[in-house]
Order: C-alpha cells, then structure tokens, then sequence
C-alpha cells in the first residue's frame, strides 16, 4: 500500500517536472519570438529580433525573391517589338536601388500575339506600302554620302544625344540581310545633315535646311503610318526629330514625343 502511493507520488512529481519544462519551452520559444522595442542611442525606436526570429525572416524573404525572379530576368531581349517592365513607376526608387546595388528589374518580350511579328511589312497591306513608297519614304541618299550623314551623326550628335547603340547600329547599317529600321536610319540622317558638311546637302544659298526638311518628312511619314513596332526605336526617332527639326510655323515634336512616351 505504501509502495503504491510512493509510486503515485513519483509520478506525479514527474508529471509536474515534465509541466515545468514544457511552460519554460514555451516561454522560451515566445520569448525567442517576441519583438522588443526599445530605443537606440539617437534616441529613435529600433527593433532588437532574435537571431531565430532573424534567420526566418531571411529565410521567407529569399523564398519570395526567387519566386519574383523570372529565369528570363537577366536574359537579353535581341527581337524588337513590344516589352514589359515589372517594378515600381517612380524613377526614384531606381536611383535609390542603384545606390546600394540592389537595382533587379525584370524586363520581358510580350507574346507574339500581343506585340506583333517582326516584319511590320507582314501586317501592313499592300495599299499602304504603294503610299509609302509614293511619297518617297524608303529613299535613300547615295551610298557614300548616306555614310558621311552617318559618321557626322555619331562624331557630332551622338555624343550630345546618346540614345543610340552605335555598335549594334552599325552592325545593322553593314548588313543588307539585317538592316535597321527606316525610321531609325531616317531620324539619324536627319540629324546627321545638321552637321555635316557636305556641299550635296546645301542649296544655292548655302543652307542645308531643304535636305533637313526631307529626311524629316521621309521619317514622319513612317511615323504617321505606324510602320514601325519596336517602342524603343520610336522613343529614339522621335528623339531625334524632336531634337533636330521644327516643323513649318514653329510647331515641333515635343507633344508627339511626350504622348509617345506616355503609351
């Protein structure tokens, strides 16, 4: 009988050691997840978290960043047409990324679907090419002097209004197979016929503002008739037509290129 209530006694001196290590676990697991607030040396509120609360906290932000992360994230886009921008609208959260190095923004090609094929000659039918072709759109200066347009643009404009890849251009320009965009290639001559100094491009007042002029509505015409896709070499072309020409009674392209950029 005594032995019995001995053994009942152990067991419940047991029971209540094994309470008392589970209510110190517990208070040391909430404590070990508590946030406590206190102030630093500045005087302003901190957040002391426990290295366990800390390595969780790492833990799920990585989850979420590789989730965010696309395997296409850093891979280059080479096909022109329409792309995708996933990250904050204001400019100065970019800066303020660039500062500390942790700028990671994920641009991406729409489907086919959405942003068109690559030949824009593909969609435009037939009629609209005659037009284009009528008013002298694809025409281009003599070889040598579309190249002396071309070397005065990247020594004399490029430099002051670098929008454009002069590597990748060029690479373009030599290849008869690959060669860059009308409208692009118009825009440069515009701007490249401002500052060369070829004797072809003046009338016999000396001025060079007719073959400006012509480069410049060779060029609208292609932006009028939305001949071109790629969004990035429409920003350019504006740009250099904006930048390069005014038109007839003053009016320039600053509204054109402000509603572009809004698209």
């Amino acid at each position: 009988m005594q032995t019995s209530r001995a053994n009942e006694a152990d067991g419940v001196s047991e029971a209540g050691d094994n309470t008392d290590g589970r209510s110190q676990e517990s208070t040391s697991v909430e404590s070990c997840d508590r946030t406590t607030v206190s102030n630093s040396e500045e005087g302003t509120p901190t957040n002391n978290f426990s290295q366990q609360y800390a390595a969780q906290q790492a833990t799920h932000n990585g989850t979420k960043v590789q989730l965010m992360k696309p395997k296409f994230a850093r891979a280059p886009i080479k096909d022109p047409g329409r792309v995708a921008y996933l990250g904050e609208s204001s400019n100065l959260s970019l800066l303020v990324h660039d500062r500390y190095g942790t700028t990671d923004v994920v641009h991406y090609p729409l489907p086919e679907n959405v942003r068109g094929v690559k030949a824009r000659l593909i969609e435009t039918d037939n009629m609209e090419i005659e037009i284009l072709h009528r008013r002298g759109a694809f025409l281009l200066p003599p070889r040598a002097l579309c190249d002396e347009l071309v070397e005065a643009f990247f020594k004399w404009v490029a430099p002051i209004v670098p929008v454009i890849n002069r590597s990748r251009f060029m690479r373009q320009y030599r290849d008869p197979q690959n060669p860059p965009s009308p409208l692009l290639l118009q825009a440069i001559l515009l701007a490249g016929s401002r500052v060369c100094t070829d004797p072809q491009l003046t009338d016999p007042s000396g001025s060079n503002t007719p073959a400006a002029m012509t480069f410049y509505k060779r060029a609208k015409t292609l932006f009028d008739a939305n001949y071109e896709d790629d969004r990035v070499t429409i920003v350019q072309a504006l740009v250099l037509m904006g930048w390069y020409w005014e038109g007839p009674e003053g009016k320039n392209l600053e509204e054109v290129y402000a509603a572009e950029l809004s698209k």
